[in-house]
C-alpha cells in the first residue's frame, strides 16, 4: 500500500514530502488518483502524513484531495485546510474551499 510504503521511507518528510509531489505532478493522471485514493482508504493511519503534507507548499493540494476524500476521518485535519485558503497559489485555495464546504455539509445538523 502507498502509506505502508511512506512509512518504510526512513528518510525524514523534509526529503520524502518533496520527492511524492514530484512524482504526483509528474505522473499521469489516470496513476495519481488511484494512488490518492489508496492513502484515503488508510484512514487515520495517513492522518500524521497528511498533516505534515497539508503544511507543505506544494504539497499541500493534493493532500488537500485527500482528506476531502477521507470524510469525517480527517477531520482534525480541517484547521489546517483552512489555513490554505490563503495559500498563494489559487488552485489551493480553490481545492481547501471545496474541501472545506464539503467537511461543512458532512457536519451540518438537518
Amino acid at each position: 500500500s502507498v502509506i505502508g510504503a511512506l512509512r518504510n521511507i526512513k528518510e525524514s518528510r523534509e526529503i520524502t514530502i518533496p520527492l511524492m509531489v514530484q512524482v504526483l505532478q509528474e505522473s499521469d493522471p489516470n496513476l495519481v488518483l488511484p494512488a490518492l485514493h489508496s492513502v484515503a482508504e488508510a484512514g487515520e493511519a495517513a492522518l500524521p502524513f497528511l498533516k505534515e503534507a497539508l503544511q507543505h507548499k506544494e504539497a499541500s493540494y493534493w493532500a488537500c484531495i485527500v482528506v476531502g476524500e477521507m470524510g469525517p476521518a480527517a477531520k482534525e485535519t480541517i484547521p489546517l485546510v483552512v489555513d490554505m485558503l490563503d495559500h498563494e497559489q489559487p488552485e489551493c485555495r480553490l481545492q481547501a474551499l471545496g474541501t472545506c464546504h464539503e467537511s461543512h455539509k458532512m457536519h451540518a445538523k438537518p
